[in-house]
């Protein structure tokens, strides 16, 4: 199983900020996935979906992706760095071949999607936005899916800093348009948002 926007999660991100005005590079390892997903936004937004099928974790793909979101649109303001890949197997004989593409593609995917999407925002001078998610699988035991839960625990112990992480997705939906946001960060951030109230004090 692998996470990529032509269904899913990734694909209902791609879809609402379409929806919210924004133009979007929709990529799926899967061409027809990838063409399917990006007909039926185009169909709903016409002209804001643009769609790349391509592995995730290949860092020239991702620089073309960045590359072409600049030719196509001008410049980037969000880069959604969630790829991630499931090769469920047995912790006793799982292999060090299947461990290396869910650690390439769930950690070196995110990272350098990251990267790349940094330095354009450096180049356009004006700042930008990076939105990670990890899993529940990073700290809930899960039969069969000991390596994504390794790629997924990192993430959540401290890769990047997950209250940040929180905020900005929850942050660059609002930026990107949307009156209401549906959450499961929705306990988090109500118990940040009253210590932060606590803190700056009466």
């Amino acid at each position: 199983q692998r996470l990529g926007a032509g269904q899913g999660i990734g694909f209902e991100i791609c879809r609402q900020l379409a929806h919210r005005g924004a133009s979007v590079i929709l990529n799926d390892v899967d061409p027809a996935l990838t063409a399917q997903a990006c007909e039926k936004i185009n169909q709903e937004q016409e002209g804001r979906c643009y769609g790349m099928a391509g592995n995730a974790a290949d860092i020239n793909f991702i620089q073309e992706m960045v590359a072409t979101a600049v030719r196509e649109f001008g410049h980037i303001t969000v880069a959604i760095a969630i790829a991630g890949i499931t090769l469920c197997g047995d912790f006793l004989t799982y292999t060090p071949e299947a461990l290396q593409k869910v650690t390439q593609t769930n950690i070196g995917g995110s990272f350098f999607l990251a990267q790349v999407a940094a330095r354009q925002f450096i180049k356009q001078q004006n700042g930008g936005s990076i939105l990670f998610m990890s899993s529940v699988t990073g700290v809930q035991a899960h039969k069969n899916l000991a390596a994504y839960a390794m790629t997924k625990a990192a993430s959540e112990k401290g890769w990047i800093d997950g209250e940040k992480a929180m905020l900005e997705s929850l942050t660059s939906i609002k930026r990107a348009g949307a009156k209401i946001i549906l959450t499961y960060f929705a306990k988090e951030f109500a118990l940040l948002a009253l210590f932060l109230d606590a803190a700056r004090g009466p």
